[in-house]
């Protein structure tokens, strides 16, 4: 009787499957080493420094070190913070919003005429004439 090769190879790998589940059940329930002791109070190191003690509070802040803050960088894209530092998806397209009803409230822009609200007439004529504006201080 002679035995496929085929088959061999498929035998071969399931008792090492097998064995490799065998192995690793008796190795995740099987006896905890005794140095895995379960710590009821933990130990705290000593003080290796003393204290130094101040005479006056003054000298005491005096001494304190500056202490610098560290802020972790944000998960969120800065242009969709709002002002208050809160999340907001649709943060820009609120601004957009925003900007365009601005100028809706100054009123109507009339571009055949060359001329619309206070606001732009002073847009065009800062646009047109920017040094008049930049002596003025």
């Amino acid at each position: 009787m002679k035995i496929d090769k085929k088959k061999i190879v498929f035998i071969g790998i399931v008792v090492a499957v097998f064995g490799f589940i065998v192995f690793y059940t008796v190795q995740v329930t099987g006896e905890k080493d005794v140095s895995e002791i379960e710590l009821t109070q933990p130990e705290v190191p000593e003080l290796q420094e003393k204290q130094k003690e101040y005479s006056s509070k003054l000298d005491a802040i005096n001494d304190l070190k500056e202490v610098r803050e560290s802020n972790a960088p944000s998960i969120y894209d800065e242009s969709m913070l709002d002002s208050t530092g809160t999340f907001d998806p649709l943060y820009e397209e609120k601004e957009r919003q925003r900007i365009v009803d601005s100028i809706y409230r100054e009123g109507r822009i009339n571009y055949d005429a060359g001329y619309g609200s206070q606001f732009a007439n002073r847009l065009c004529q800062r646009q047109r004439f920017p040094e008049q504006f930049n002596q003025r201080k």
